[in-house]
């Protein structure tokens, strides 16, 4: 986790050298004392995480592959950036996808995420993490769930190496949760812009 963080405040160092900071909006009452939330805050250099108690809050199958697909949505904060609502997927298996976009389908909407990609090999098998940045844009996927009562969405990882589909299904009660906690907060009234910049989400 520190290690995605490191990248991801690296990245948007280098986009933002000359930018002023803005006073960010976040209420983090909404979240502290919850016994939903793992809160982990290092006031020393304001990063930190957000985590729901549950386990895993996603849950995927692939099609016509060995590998097996879980996740889980959590808020992330680096220093002098909004807080982020994000979603992390880990492919196990035995072939390398070497994930670039995670693409994810609800009813009529696609979401084409860059994905923050990290690998790793134990046991025999190969493991790929990919880290998906929700922004004030991106995360209308997450509404959409909430507003269609449904849960499910299609999904392709779409790797230099092969492309795997399949689906994942989260927690309706957890992701109701967090999403309901996350816009209480007050988060979404932040600018993210440079957010979009250094992690798109193609939307179509």
């Amino acid at each position: 986790m520190k290690k995605w963080m490191a990248g991801l405040a690296a990245a948007l160092l280098c986009c933002c050298a000359a930018t002023a900071t803005a006073e960010l909006k976040f209420d983090i009452s909404v979240f502290e004392n919850n016994p939903n939330y793992k809160v982990e805050l290092d006031e020393m250099d304001d990063t930190g995480t957000i985590e729901l108690n549950a386990e895993s809050t996603i849950l995927g199958s692939v099609e016509d592959d060995n590998g097996a697909v879980v996740g889980s949505v959590d808020i992330v904060f680096i220093e002098d950036m909004p807080p982020l609502m994000r979603m992390d997927l880990y492919y196990v298996g035995t072939e390398w996808v070497f994930t670039d976009n995670v693409i994810l389908k609800l009813a009529d909407r696609r979401y084409t995420f860059k994905a923050n990609r990290n690998t790793s090999v134990s046991g025999g098998m190969i493991y790929e993490a990919c880290a998906l940045v929700l922004t004030d844009e991106s995360i209308q996927l997450i509404k959409d769930m909430i507003d269609s009562n449904n849960f499910t969405v299609k999904m392709r990882l779409d790797g230099s190496k092969r492309k795997v589909d399949g689906s994942l299904d989260f927690d309706k009660e957890e992701v109701t949760r967090i999403y309901n906690d996350y816009v209480a907060s007050g988060a979404l009234e932040n600018d993210f812009s440079l957010i979009k910049t250094v992690f798109p989400c193609t939307i179509k």
